[in-house]
């Protein structure tokens, strides 16, 4: 048994904010990014791919704690 309940939910145009910018922040935006969701990123430092998704205007980052 898991204390986890799945849960889908359409993201399309909707605002999503992820804190932090690793391996585990990476993986939640690559999902998000690819339901159409409005991904916001927000951290110091943030992986190479999310640094390429940045770049070519698919997410927004904001570089501070």
């Amino acid at each position: 048994m898991t204390n986890y309940y799945p849960i889908y939910l359409d993201l399309r145009d909707r605002p999503v904010l992820i804190v932090g910018g690793g391996a585990i922040a990476t993986g939640k935006v690559h999902a998000l990014v690819e339901a159409q969701a409005r991904v916001t990123v927000v951290a110091l430092t943030v992986s190479a791919d999310i640094q390429l998704l940045h770049d070519s205007s698919q997410l927004v980052w904001h570089n501070r704690e």
